[in-house]
C-alpha cells in the first residue's frame, strides 16, 4: 500500500483526515471517542478503565469489557475501509498491558503538536531565547483556536479539556504582555480578547487592555474595558473590581488628561 498520512483535529471542530480528504464512516459515536481518546495518546497505552470511563462514563467497570471490544473492532472496522478504498495503510489500534494503543507513524494530531510546540517555547525561555519562545508560543496559540472536544462530556474529555485551556491562558497572557511591551499593541489586545474568553474574571487582562488603550489616547476604549469588568465582576461573583484595577482606571484618566473624576 502507499503509504499516506493522516490527520487528526481535536481543537475546535473535530476532523480525522488523510491529506485533506475527510475520512469516511466517523460519526459521533463510541468509536469516533475511543479512536480520538487513543489519538490524544497517542502511541501509549490507555488503560481499558480510561477508555470504558470515556465510552460509558458512571457504569460499572466489570461488565463493559465486552462492550469495549465492540467498539474496538468497529473502529479497526471503519480505518479498515478507509485503508482498502484510500490504497494506504492509516492506523493500527492495538492491545498491550491491559489497554489499547494507536499505532500511526506519521501521523500529525493537533493536540500532540500544541503540546510540543509549549515545550520547545520553554525550553527556548530556559536557553533565554526569548525571541523564540514568543514564536513557538503564537505558533500555539494559533494552532489552538477552539475548545478540545466541546461536544464530549466524559471525565477524561472534561478533565483534558481543563488542562488545554490553562495551558491556553498561560501562552496567551505571555504572548499580550511580550507584544505589548514591543509596543504591537493590535498583537497584544487580540490576545487579551481571546484571554477574556477563556478567563473572563481575569483583572489583569482588563488592566492590560486599559492601559494599552490609554497609551494611545483612547479614554473611551479604556472605560469601555472597565466598565465590562466591573459589570462582569458584579454580575457574576458579586464583588467589585479590585483597588488595582481602580488604580489603573484613575492611570487611564490622567494619562487622557481628565483628572479628579473618581474623586
Amino acid at each position: 500500500m502507499h503509504e499516506k498520512h493522516l490527520e487528526i483535529r481535536m481543537l475546535g471542530t473535530a476532523k480525522i483526515s488523510v491529506d485533506g480528504t475527510p475520512l469516511k464512516g466517523w460519526r459521533a459515536g463510541k468509536a469516533l471517542k475511543l479512536f480520538q481518546c487513543l489519538a490524544f495518546n497517542h502511541g501509549e497505552v490507555v488503560p481499558r478503565s480510561q477508555l470504558i470511563e470515556a465510552l460509558r462514563p458512571g457504569e460499572e467497570q466489570s461488565g463493559c469489557n465486552g462492550s469495549l471490544k465492540v467498539v474496538v473492532h468497529s473502529a479497526r472496522s471503519i480505518l479498515k475501509r478507509n485503508e482498502k478504498e484510500l490504497g494506504s495503510s492509516l492506523a493500527a489500534i492495538e492491545y498491550a498491558d491491559f489497554g489499547y494503543q494507536l499505532l500511526a507513524e506519521g501521523a500529525w494530531v493537533d493536540t500532540v503538536e500544541f503540546a510540543a510546540l509549549i515545550k520547545q517555547a520553554a525550553i527556548a525561555e530556559g536557553e533565554n531565547n526569548l525571541s523564540l519562545a514568543k514564536e513557538m508560543y503564537a505558533n500555539a496559540a494559533e494552532l489552538c483556536q477552539g475548545t478540545f472536544l466541546p461536544d464530549d462530556d466524559s471525565e477524561w474529555a472534561c478533565r483534558e479539556r481543563i488542562w488545554i485551556d490553562s495551558l491556553r491562558v498561560k501562552i496567551l497572557n505571555r504572548l499580550a504582555a511580550a507584544e505589548a511591551r514591543g509596543g504591537c499593541d493590535f498583537r497584544a489586545m487580540e490576545y487579551c480578547k481571546q484571554l477574556i474568553k477563556l478567563d473572563p474574571y481575569n483583572e489583569d487582562v482588563y488592566r492590560l487592555m486599559m492601559r494599552i488603550h490609554s497609551s494611545r489616547g483612547e479614554l473611551g476604549m479604556a472605560l469601555k474595558w472597565y466598565s465590562e469588568c466591573e459589570e462582569v465582576l458584579k454580575n457574576e461573583l458579586g464583588v467589585d473590581p479590585s483597588e488595582a484595577t481602580i488604580k489603573t482606571l484613575e492611570e487611564s484618566l490622567a494619562m487622557c488628561g481628565v483628572y479628579g473624576a473618581l474623586q
